[in-house]
């Protein structure tokens, strides 16, 4: 099993009991009730906020939504439910609403799982929890700071790469794990009346240069002093 579907069946099946073979009975009952096509679609959202004011955290709010669509189709015809409520009840009641919309079209059976490995169209890791409350608040002060000088916000998606990702042009992943030995590549700029600012910093992940690190260092830093 992939990565990203034992997410997805750990965060939505796992949880209320529910398991691959409960999802293929209720499309095979929607199929065999005159239904051409029948498919899920379960969706999780998270939302969370800050408000600062003077450097100091004035709001803050989290939300999560939880639940999935059936839809059913029938010729032109096309049927959608939706329930917050994960469970096979109400799962079995969201695909009889679906299929009542149905009045002609065959029958038939499905396959879950594809046995060809499905190419993954979104990370599966969760932005909310790649930063903590620290970083969160200098993300928010970052952006205070562009708002306040009168600029738009990023003038291009930061980078933020460590070891052989800062190698990458326009890496903007930013969701690898920092190694001790590694250097931090900082790039990013604010977009103000139409000029794009361009700022980078190199600092190293354990606070020490390599002797190695520091030479390309400082001989990036002559030239640039030079250039002055």
């Amino acid at each position: 099993m992939s990565n990203s579907l034992n997410v997805a069946q750990q965060t939505f099946l796992t949880p209320t009991g529910l398991d691959q073979t409960d999802l293929t009975r209720v499309l095979e009952s929607m199929l065999s009730h005159r239904v051409d096509f029948a498919e899920m679609y379960f969706q999780s959202s998270r939302h969370e906020s800050w408000v600062l004011e003077a450097g100091i955290v004035k709001d803050a709010s989290f939300s999560s939504d939880k639940g999935v669509g059936v839809r059913a189709l029938s010729g032109e015809k096309t049927g959608f439910a939706y329930t917050e409520d994960i469970l096979l009840p109400a799962l079995e009641q969201a695909a009889h609403a679906s299929r009542s919309i149905a009045d002609k079209g065959g029958s038939g059976t499905i396959q879950l799982i594809s046995s060809q490995p499905a190419k993954p169209l979104y990370s599966h890791h969760d932005p909310l929890l790649s930063l903590n409350e620290e970083q969160k608040m200098l993300l928010q002060k970052t952006y205070r700071g562009f708002m306040r000088n009168g600029a738009n916000g990023h003038a291009y998606d930061p980078i933020i790469a460590g070891g052989q990702n800062a190698n990458v042009l326009h890496y903007t992943a930013n969701d690898m794990a920092l190694r001790d030995g590694d250097v931090l590549l900082m790039d990013f700029g604010a977009e103000y009346a139409n000029y794009a600012a361009d700022l980078s910093r190199s600092i190293p992940v354990n606070g020490r240069f390599t002797e190695r690190q520091k030479a390309v260092y400082n001989a990036v830093l002559k030239v640039k002093k030079e250039a002055e």
